[in-house]
């Protein structure tokens, strides 16, 4: 199973990197910027042979230019587009049964799997004693 991940070198996307295996890693840190237009399609051109993508960086609305990005590269082919929810609330061991289960689906149907992680948009106010 090969992995690319973006955002592979802190937080989640780190944690996810040293659970598997066999992986690409697309950073700022190692010269992919995915508000880039230019590093996007280097991210895509490189990623033909990847089972599971993982656009896990965000940064401005790169992570969903990303997504638009791959939708376009990959529409017309049997490639799957699965979402994580926010993986900044989901323990490490959760995230490996999903790993796992997203392994595994691919294995049955054959299919690549592209994984999204949604960042959160609207923060909730703090209230004020008193409000």
């Amino acid at each position: 199973m090969k992995y690319a991940i973006t955002g592979h070198t802190s937080g989640i996307g780190k944690a996810i990197s040293e659970s598997v295996t066999n992986f690409i890693g697309f950073s700022k840190s190692t010269g992919y910027n995915i508000n880039e237009h230019i590093d996007r399609k280097h991210i895509i051109k490189q990623c033909n042979d990847v089972d599971i993508f993982i656009n896990n960086a965000h940064d401005g609305f790169g992570q969903t230019y990303m997504l638009l990005d791959l939708f376009h590269a990959f529409k017309d082919t049997n490639k799957t587009m699965e979402k994580i929810h926010d993986m900044d609330q989901v323990r490490i061991n959760l995230l490996e049964d999903k790993i796992k289960r997203l392994e595994s689906d691919v294995l049955k149907s054959n299919n690549r799997i592209f994984v999204f992680r949604p960042w959160k948009l609207f923060k909730k106010k703090k209230q004020n004693v008193g409000d």
